[in-house]
């Protein structure tokens, strides 16, 4: 009996032991399949990202600079890699909370998270740049995880609106001084 039993066992053991063994071998073969998908996805969202023409960060909760494109890169004068894993604050200094305020105070119940503002930029270059920025929260299960930050460059936009100003008051001024010029003659007219 002793003897039935010790082979039943090993005879179960083993048995038990395929089973797993296949178990194992269908998990690592949903892992791997799963981590292809991932890499596809990732791959997919980068090439997305490096199509967009806007600059486009992801800040996260700590305020470190975890995502960029190329276009953002470029609006801030600096290589890729040298703009992803620094300090948000370093690159863009007061956005992330001028942002963040931006967010709060004019957002209602219910509304899009993109809230365009300006932002002056000063590049490494010298040059300064008008960006139009939008913001947008980054959350899981309702804790802040950090902000994605999107900005186009709008100084040539904003140069082109203040000559057109200008523009306007010139012409302004010449309707009044022909005007003027017009009351004078009449009076002129009228003394001769």
């Amino acid at each position: 009996a002793g003897l039935a039993w010790l082979i039943g066992s090993y005879v179960q053991g083993r048995r038990y032991a395929r089973r797993l063994v296949g178990e194992v071998a269908a998990r690592t073969a949903d892992l791997a399949r799963s981590e292809a998908a991932a890499r596809a996805e990732s791959q997919r969202q980068g090439a997305i990202l490096a199509s967009i023409s806007d600059g486009v960060i992801a800040l996260d909760a700590g305020g470190t600079i975890a995502l960029a494109n190329p276009a953002a890169a470029a609006l801030l004068g600096r290589p890729l890699d040298e703009v992803l894993g620094r300090a948000g604050e370093e690159l863009l200094p007061g956005v992330a909370a001028h942002a963040r305020r931006a967010l709060a105070s004019g957002r209602p119940e219910g509304a899009p998270a993109r809230l365009p503002f300006e932002y002056r930029l000063a590049r490494p270059d010298g040059g300064a740049l008008t960006l139009e920025c939008a913001a947008a929260p980054l959350a899981a299960d309702g804790v802040d995880t950090g902000l994605v930050l999107a900005f186009r460059d709008i100084t040539e936009r904003r140069r082109a609106e203040q000559a057109a100003v200008r523009t306007q008051k010139l012409e302004s001024l010449g309707v009044l001084a022909g005007g003027i010029a017009h009351d004078f003659n009449n009076l002129l007219t009228v003394i001769m």
